[in-house]
């Protein structure tokens, strides 16, 4: 490859991406559903067995 070809000075990946806001989206669907499940009560079933499954794992549930 001949040094006319590269691309001069940045670093890899500095390039735009099509759709740079995606994440935005991705993110407040997130936020969104995180707080549908937390207005249903779900935290504290997860909370629960996230618990009881680390006890297993230790060896003392």
């Amino acid at each position: 490859m001949s040094v006319g070809n590269r691309k001069k000075g940045g670093r890899a990946g500095d390039g735009k991406r099509p759709g740079g806001y995606g994440w935005l989206l991705g993110l407040l669907a997130g936020a969104a559903f995180f707080g549908i499940g937390a207005a249903q009560g779900e935290l504290q079933v997860i909370w629960q067995k996230a618990v009881m499954i680390c006890m297993e794992c230790i060896g003392i549930g």
